[in-house]
């Protein structure tokens, strides 16, 4: 029976010849493509929080737009997404939201020096920081807004 070469599952000749199938006769992509991604998602809670949230804000029509940490707090709200982190804490929304992004985002692909970029779910979660300066506070600050963008697989 015909297989790939593929070794990227424990069920090597099983995935092997439905690889094959998947490849030489509906001309689709490799069958394991993502799979380690899903992999990770799936045992990490915070990516798959950013995967509902992504999703939310896709289907909210936000997509390609720039939002802030408030604005995905309102989506999270909007899409009864339970927020990051203890459900008892009295932790603002914006600070759990914003803590659990800083962590998914020290593994994220850097684009330029203002720039990084996660993909989950076929969604890139863009975030670009600035600098910005308070007049009440007379400081600046660094500023992340994030977008969210369909991608192909």
């Amino acid at each position: 029976k015909p297989r790939t070469t593929d070794t990227r599952h424990d069920f090597r000749q099983w995935t092997q010849s439905l690889d094959w199938i998947v490849q030489g006769i509906f001309d689709l992509p490799p069958l394991l493509d993502g799979h380690r991604e899903e992999q990770a998602r799936t045992a990490n809670p915070a990516l798959q929080w950013l995967r509902d949230l992504a999703n939310a804000v896709i289907a909210e029509g936000h997509a390609g737009k720039t939002l802030t940490i408030l604005e995905l707090a309102d989506v999270c709200v909007e899409a009864s997404i339970d927020l990051p982190g203890r459900k008892d804490s009295p932790e603002e929304p914006k600070f759990r939201i914003g803590r659990t992004l800083g962590k998914l985002f020290k593994e994220a692909e850097t684009i330029d020096e203002n720039t990084l970029q996660l993909k989950v779910d076929g969604i890139a979660v863009t975030r670009e920081s600035c600098e910005e300066y308070n007049s009440d506070t007379r400081m600046t600050n660094t500023r992340h807004r994030h977008r969210f963008t369909r991608v192909e697989l």
